[in-house]
This record gives C-alpha cells, structure tokens and sequence, in this order.
C-alpha cells in the first residue's frame, strides 16, 4: 500500500475525522442562516435580484464566518483583539442599513440535491487535509505534521486558551521573556473561528482548524466565486457558476521554469488557503460589491464597505495594503473616465472619508492593543531584488497562463460595465506592485505573501471572471474555435492546478518516521497546568523559536515544547541559497535560549543547561530517536513510550 493510500485509510477510520466533519456540516447552516439576513440587510444581498439559492447561499455564509469571526474574537479577547473595529464597523452597517429581510428556506428536490452537494464538497476536502496536512494516528503512532500546519494550530488554541493575538505564544517564547511584542498582526480570522469550535465542540486544535474550519472557508470561496461569475456572465447558467467555483479552487500559475526557490508557493485555494484563511473569502466579498454596483455613494454602502476594509485588515494587513492599491487604482480609473470627475468626486467624498475612518481606526486599535508586525526579519548577505526573486518572479508569471492573459485580453477587448473594467485595471496593477515591493523587501522572507497573496485572492478570481466573460460573449457570436480552445485552456490550467496542489499537500505530510507514540499527547497532557518541556535539537531543524520541528506535538497536547539549539536560518534555502548552519536566523535574534547559543559552535555546560530551565520554569525534558540527549544529569524519567522518553527536573 502506498503511504497516501495508508494515510487515507488512517483518516477514513478515525471517528475523531468524523466527528470534524459532522460539525463541520451542522457549522455550514448555521452560519448561512447567521448571513443572510446580515447580507440582506446591508444590501450586499438584494431579495429582488438576487433571487438565485447559490448567491444566496454563498454570500450568507461568507457574511456568517466574517461576522462570527468578528464577534467572538472581540468577546473572547476581552476587547484585545484587531476585530473589535470590524465588529464595531458590521455593528454600524447593519444598523443603518437599509435592505429589506427576507429569509425564504424552500425545502425542495433542488434543495436537497444542493444540499448533498455541499455536504459532499465538505466531506471531500476534509478527508483530503486529514490524509495530508493533518494526519490520523495509526498503528500505535501519531505523525508529526509540517511545521505550519502544528504552528497554526498551537495559535488557534491560544487564542482559545488566553485570547492574545501573539505568534509568540507556541515554544513558550513570550512566556520566557523575550522582547516581543505583546499581539501581532497576523492572518487571525481562521485562528478565532478554529478556537471557537475548540472551545464549544472541544476538539483537537488541528482538527478543529484543518477539518472543519478551512473546509467551510474553501466553499465559502469557491461558492462566491460561482456566484460573482454567474452575476458577470449570466445570471442563470449552472455551467458557469460550476466553471468558476473549480477554477477558483483549483485554477494557479503553472512554473515552467523548475526552480527549488520560492516559485512554488505559486499554488491554487485548495493549498492557498492554509497562508491566507479568511483573508480569501473577504476579498471575494469585497468584489462582489464592487461588481455587482452594489457599492454606491451612500452611507449605509460606505459602512459595508467599512467593515469589509476593516475585516481585510485584521485578516491579513499585507494583503489588505495590496488591496488598498488594487481600489485607489480602481477608482483613478473611474474618475478619469467620467466627463464630470469633479463631481464625481464630491459625490463619492462622504464614503471614501468613512473608508479612511475605518482603515485608520482599526490601525489605531491595533496599535492600542499592542500589535506590531511580528515575525519578520532579514536575512544576511541578501539584497533588494535578489536573483533569487527574478528567477521567482519569471518561473511565476511565464507559467501564469490564463491568470495573467486573460484578464489582460479582456481589457484590450473588454465591453463590461466600467465597475468591471476598473476592477480588473485595479487587480492588475496591485499585483504588479506587490511584485515590486516583494523585490524591495525580499530578503524579509514573509514579504512574499504579499506578490503571491495577490496573485491567489485578486488575480485569480479576476481572471476567472474576465475569462469566463470571454468564454460567453465567444458562444454568443457563436465562434466555435476560440470558445473551444479558450474552455480547454481554462479547465487545462485548473486540471493542472488540481494535481500541483495534490502533489504539495502531499509533500507538507510528515516524512517517513516523523510521528511519535500515540499516547505521548495524552501523557505530556497529564502533566501540571503552563508545564514546560525542553529538548535538544540541532541548528538546522527549526524555522523559527515559535514554529520549530516538534511543533505539532504541542498542538497535540497542549504543553509548550522548547528547542534547546542555535538556529540556523533555514529559509535561505527558499532563495536558492545552501544552508549553513553557521548563518543565525533572524528570528533567533529574540528567543532565550540564545544566551545559551550565541551561535553553532556553542556548547553549553550541563550545569549551564539547568541553571536556564529553572530560570525559565522549565521542568521536563523530552527525548526520542532523534532527539536523544537529556541535557541535564539531574534528570529523572517520568515516562516512557517506545523511543520517546520525558524527565523531570526536580526542585531542589
């Protein structure tokens, strides 16, 4: 049996999945039903126009996960979080809103049939994460998962546990002192929905994150993604809400230059989606109405605008930035084109004021609460527009096909409202610019979600759009060819789409052997409240003090793990440079044990190595088959498990 296939069945017989995704489907009706009427309220869902269940559903939902998100993450934090403004901003637009509710549930064939479609779409997905990225136990082992996918899901039960919006919180590095910042600016919308369902459904943070969380947001995406199409192209065709819905899942740039560099997070939603979270599904939102007109020059449309911006910025505040670019460039474009742009502007200047208002109070608030931009730093000996982006760069866009063409083709042959044509306009030079300020900024390597975050939730879904438009005004004159070749070029690019997404999951599931015994979580879980638990590591197995190799393990079990190690900076590698493990990585720069491990060479004493554990409350040491040094003579075994071993420290 191949290791996918074991994986699969490890996770077709895990109840625990089962249990995910049962909420997961209870989740997708309630928070729709949250939605709708939130969204009919606001007029981003008009009950005369927008009678179609697919745009009712999938604007529903995206409202119901902004929204939920939005209000727990500002009950839960005790007013700390980035989300008290966009709650505060939701809470003025529904209020002055002026759209008429109406909530019509038809319990047809056709209800149903759509019903089963999206409990199965739900079911598919999470088997894929659960095969992938977030693993099942088997034969007495738990793997242990790609560092992000522990990472993430160690700040979901933070937040869950403590409220604080800190990335440093995982590998107990705030809690030993380093000089971090309080909270973090960081892609937070997923994390407060996954600490939501760890805390009421009381399940693993990684299931509540990979298997139930990011399944709702991918057909949150998906749907809106149908749906704004359908609005563009053709109001009624299931053909190309079905077209739009894949291309958005699974539609990405395609490298035909192989390169080991960064190229390769180049990838569609079904991937894109564990960078970015809720991210994704504010930015369809958020061209949804522009599209569709709904956006006026009125102030109940500038509040919904409000806190849409609001959202994104709390979200991801790099994409936001990008998308700030993609909206002033937009509406440049619909200033110039209109013959009285003086009035144009006096007319839209009460809005574009409450836009300002609402970017700079949630910056404000951020700052109160002390966020700052947490986990970035520059790497040694690389510059501005490094080779290593160029290669990136081309291997990206001469792959980009449809992404990049097309919405290019459609604007030398558009005929589209001038709502589109700006859109589009406005998506194009957005990215270009994040391009140039990830070249600017590339030795900070997390500066390059801001060019790939734009080419998945901006370019992407514009692209999609104009080329679907093409595809229909092609069958309209009825050229037969060039819809043709234009579908097959689309649903190619998606089919390849589909297998490049398959083939990176599949790379970020645990190698062969990284697990550890299955009862190890619920033993360290055992252990005494805000436990800590040392272990020795070596310079090149850690990307960060707060996402190192045995992240997962703390995900698990809810016990903070510290790497006792000099880090070296293995994200060089991601810019096509050979590791060294002499090279410090920047991260390291904050973290306590560094006064232990100024840099490789350093080898502390045993009775240095304990001195710092009880200085920093740390009174247990785990050791397994490749982490095998104890460190501390004074230690004595608490457990074993097969290879993993945990001591204690005692007191003296």
């Amino acid at each position: 049996m191949t290791p996918f296939l074991a994986d699969a069945m490890a996770a077709i017989g895990d109840v625990g999945v089962w249990t995910s995704i049962a909420i997961a489907l209870l989740a997708v009706p309630v928070l729709t039903v949250i939605g709708i009427p939130i969204a009919q309220r606001t007029n981003l869902l008009d009950t005369a126009t927008d009678g179609d269940a697919a745009t009712t559903f999938s604007v529903g939902l995206s409202v119901g996960l902004i929204v939920v998100a939005a209000v727990w993450a500002t009950l839960a934090s005790g007013l700390r979080s980035v989300y008290v403004p966009v709650a505060a901003w939701l809470l003025l637009a529904i209020a002055l809103g002026s759209g008429r509710v109406s909530v019509r549930l038809k319990f047809d064939r056709r209800a149903l049939r759509a019903g089963a479609a999206v409990a199965a779409f739900i079911v598919a997905i999470s088997l894929l994460y659960a095969t992938t990225i977030a693993p099942s136990p088997r034969d007495g082992e738990q793997p242990v998962g790609f560092f992000d996918a522990g990472f993430y899901s160690a700040l979901g039960a933070d937040l869950a546990g403590g409220g604080a919006e800190s990335v440093y919180g995982p590998g107990a590095v705030d809690e030993m002192g380093a000089s971090a910042p309080p909270q973090t600016w960081y892609h937070w919308g997923e994390l407060w929905l996954a600490a939501l369902v760890i805390d009421v459904a009381a399940i693993s943070p990684i299931d509540a994150r990979h298997l139930v969380v990011l399944p709702i947001l991918v057909l949150a995406a998906v749907t809106l993604a149908g749906a704004l199409v359908r609005r563009v192209v053709s109001p009624r065709s299931t053909e190309f809400f079905l077209i739009g819905a894949a291309c958005m899942l699974f539609l990405a740039p395609i490298p035909l230059i192989r390169d080991p560099d960064i190229e390769w997070f180049a990838r569609s939603l079904v991937f894109g989606v564990t960078q970015y979270g809720l991210a994704v599904v504010v930015m369809l939102l958020g061209m949804h109405l522009l599209i569709s007109g709904r956006f006026q020059p009125t102030t109940s449309a500038a509040l919904v605008g409000a806190g849409l911006s609001s959202a994104l910025i709390a979200s991801h505040v790099g994409l936001a930035v990008v998308a700030g670019v993609g909206v002033l460039s937009a509406a440049i474009v619909m200033t110039l084109a209109d013959r009285h742009p003086t009035d144009l502007a006096r007319e839209w200047l009460r809005p574009a004021l409450i836009l300002v208002a609402s970017v700079l109070t949630t910056l404000a608030w951020g700052y109160a609460t002390g966020h700052d931009l947490g986990g970035l730093g520059a790497m040694q000996g690389i510059g501005a527009f490094d080779g290593a982006w160029g290669r990136s760069l081309i291997g990206t866009l001469s792959g980009a096909g449809v992404v990049l063409i097309v919405p290019l083709v459609w604007l030398w042959a558009a005929r589209g409202p001038d709502a589109t044509r700006a859109t589009v306009i406005g998506a194009v030079i957005a990215t270009a610019a994040a391009a140039v300020v990830w070249g600017a900024l590339v030795s900070d390597l997390n500066t390059f979600h801001l060019f790939f975050g734009a080419v998945l939730t901006i370019l992407t879904p514009i692209a999609i759009v104009a080329g679907l438009s093409l595809l229909a005004r092609a069958r309209r004159e009825r050229r037969v060819l060039a819809s043709t070749l234009l579908l097959a070029a689309i649903l190619g690019q998606a089919t390849v789409g589909a297998v490049q997404a398959g083939v990176v999951l599949r790379a970020l599931a645990p190698a062969d052997g990284a697990s550890t015994p299955v009862d190890v979580p619920a033993e360290l879980r055992r252990l005494p409240d805000r436990s800590r638990v040392a272990y020795g590591c070596t310079p090149i197995e850690n990307f960060a003090p707060w996402d190192y190799s045995l992240i997962s393990i703390e995900a698990h079990s809810g016990v903070r793990l510290v790497p006792m190690c000099f880090m070296a900076d293995r994200a060089r590698r991601l810019l096509g440079r050979e590791l060294d493990p002499s090279i410090e990585s920047p991260f390291f720069a904050i973290a306590p044990q560094r006064s232990l491990y100024p840099n490789a060479a350093a080898r502390p004493s045993n009775e240095a190595i304990e001195a710092f554990l009880r200085a920093h409350g740390i009174s247990y040491i785990y050791t397994d088959a490749t982490h095998t040094d104890p460190m501390v003579a004074a230690v004595e075994p608490l457990f074993r498990d097969g290879p993993v071993t945990v001591y204690h420290l005692p007191e003296r």
